[in-house]
């Protein structure tokens, strides 16, 4: 499922729309190459064996490719995290889909973690917590997590523009 523009209400526009990390999708690649490899040999070294066995190669190189490799690359490719100036929206899914919307103002926490690899790659999870009775969202391989997690801190700065929970400025004195 790709997030529309349709998604937005009056006035909002986004501030970044993300998926995850390629790395989500570099195991799959792997492996479709590896497949592809294995059944190209065996197709030269057993050709020869009979239309049945070259038949059951071609059988069992679809169902990896189906499993370990399309599975993954769909999960990648359907899933979105998008920030707008208003809300944090997820959604994932092709034939089901699922999907939440956090409203910024109910937004209590933003922070990130970076494993070596994710420090390197540049990307990360984003760990968003929020005034409700569901758990905080975890975010994995977020591409430029610092950069998002600074955008959603200055969207809610500019959100509370400096003023208290009832709406009257505060005195810098």
């Amino acid at each position: 499922m790709v997030f529309t523009e349709d998604e937005l209400t009056q006035n909002e526009y986004v501030v970044a729309s993300l998926r995850t990390h390629s790395k989500e999708i570099w195991g799959a690649l792997a492996i479709l190459l590896a497949t592809a490899i294995a059944l190209v040999v065996a197709l030269v070294y057993l050709h020869d064996k009979g239309t049945w066995v070259v038949l059951a190669l071609i059988i069992a190189a679809l169902l990896i490719i189906a499993i370990w490799v399309l599975r993954p690359i769909s999960r990648w490719y359907s899933t979105h995290f998008v920030v707008t100036n208003k809300r944090i929206i997820t959604r994932h899914g092709i034939v089901s889909t699922t999907g939440r919307d956090i409203p910024l103002h109910r937004v209590n926490d933003v922070s990130s973690e970076q494993g070596p690899l994710d420090r390197i790659l540049g990307c990360g999870t984003l760990v968003i917590s929020d005034a409700s009775q569901q758990t905080g969202l975890s975010f994995r391989d977020i591409p430029q997590v610092k950069k998002v997690q600074v955008e959603i801190t200055q969207l809610l700065l500019d959100l509370h523009d400096g003023s208290d929970d009832d709406g009257t400025q505060f005195d810098e004195h």
